[in-house]
């Protein structure tokens, strides 16, 4: 493990393409579980497959253009004094290297379209199975990471949510959305808060039977909720709605 703050920088930074690669697949593949283990092992085999392809091209560049480009045995032999002498450059190529690692492992991850048309032209092997790969990473997404409530409520900004709650011991409550928890999980701990106007049907009333409660604000847990219905409405219509619905 590092040990000083130089030498973690560097082992963050080498580790970075494998963590893009982990959350851009996370935004197209449908959500896993995986184990610690198994995650780590992602991060680092992406981190190391696209770090060791920029250290290949940079061999390639070395070789072609060996002043323009660090001297490696020199910074490995003696690096701070190397670095005290160049820092520019170091600085520079060091930045360059990380970006082009971190392009290939989202490329990887999330091949772009002109991949797919170019694989789809390769009749030979290994063109099949680089479509397959391609399309199937592109085939889904992008995902969000939103709980399903979450993204009912936001879905159109501009409007007032109006929501219905039928509780599971059949009462009935509706209102304009005030806040709800925004937490991922979609556990019994959160909750939805509705705001004036709130109305309310008990369980033993006629199904017309709503009528106005006097609150200004009426907070329900989700374990109480069994369904949620939703309505998007413009402000300056909300009160003719709501007394259209329920005959108000």
């Amino acid at each position: 493990m590092p040990t000083t703050i130089g030498s973690l920088l560097v082992f963050v930074a080498l580790l970075t393409p494998g963590f893009v690669y982990l959350t851009r697949t996370e935004t197209r593949l449908p959500g896993r579980r995986y184990s610690a283990l198994r995650e780590t092992a992602t991060v680092v085999s992406a981190s190391l497959t696209a770090n060791l392809s920029v250290l290949a091209a940079f061999w390639i560049v070395r070789y072609l253009w060996p002043h323009g480009t660090p001297d490696v045995e020199a910074l490995v032999r003696t690096p701070h004094t190397y670095f005290q002498n160049h820092p520019a450059q170091i600085t520079l190529w060091s930045v360059g290297f990380l970006a082009v690692a971190v392009g290939l492992a989202a490329g990887a991850a999330v091949p772009p379209e002109w991949c797919l048309k170019l694989a789809r032209r390769i009749r030979f092997w290994p063109g099949p199975p680089i479509t397959r790969y391609v399309e199937n990473r592109r085939s889904h997404g992008p995902i969000t990471t939103e709980s399903g409530w979450g993204a009912a409520f936001n879905d159109k900004p501009d409007h007032v949510v109006y929501v219905g709650l039928r509780l599971r011991d059949g009462t009935y409550l509706d209102g304009p959305l005030l806040s709800y928890s925004s937490q991922l999980e979609e556990n019994e701990a959160r909750s939805i808060q509705l705001g004036k106007p709130v109305r309310v049907r008990t369980p033993s009333a006629d199904e017309e039977d709503v009528r106005p409660w006097d609150v200004d604000v009426i907070i329900v847990a989700a374990s109480e909720i069994k369904t949620i219905s939703i309505n998007y409405l413009h402000q300056d219509t909300l009160e003719a709605a709501v007394r259209q619905r329920h005959g108000g």
